[in-house]
């Protein structure tokens, strides 16, 4: 397979995750190109954590975490949301291509408190990665 078939192949690979929800269940995607069939294996992102208040330590509840998930400097492929719970956890995912690397940022707001924000420029996923990621939010 030459370079060109490969960058197309990829391209579509890209296409049909970003076309695919974050919520979508783990499985694979199969793209056509030039009459043949490529599957790629796809994988869950997950990032969890806690949310507190920096002066008190408390769990801050109803905090809201955004993820972004793209190429890296480019634009989001993927973006989920959720919110913290009366412990001040969060979970949220994506699913993604395993093996492939990934640039993400996580957003957290609440209104009372400034917004944090938290930016990696590079990952690669491997088959089910969970990331932990906790956030001290200062009052405004």
């Amino acid at each position: 397979m030459n370079n060109k078939t490969r960058i197309l192949v990829f391209i579509i690979g890209l296409v049909s995750l970003y076309l695919t929800s974050c919520n979508s269940p783990a499985g694979s995607v199969q793209p056509e190109s030039v009459g043949s069939k490529y599957e790629y294996e796809i994988t869950r992102l997950a990032v969890t954590g806690k949310v507190t208040d920096a002066f008190t330590g408390l769990p801050i509840s109803g905090a809201m975490i955004e993820l972004l998930v793209g190429s890296n400097g480019g634009v989001p492929l993927k973006r989920d949301d959720c919110s913290t719970d009366q412990a001040g956890q969060y979970l949220v995912n994506c699913d993604l291509l395993k093996n492939h690397r990934y640039g993400y940022e996580l957003n957290v707001c609440l209104e009372g408190y400034l917004l944090r924000h938290y930016g990696y420029s590079s990952i690669q996923l491997k088959k089910g990665t969970t990331l932990i990621v906790d956030f001290e939010l200062e009052s405004d």
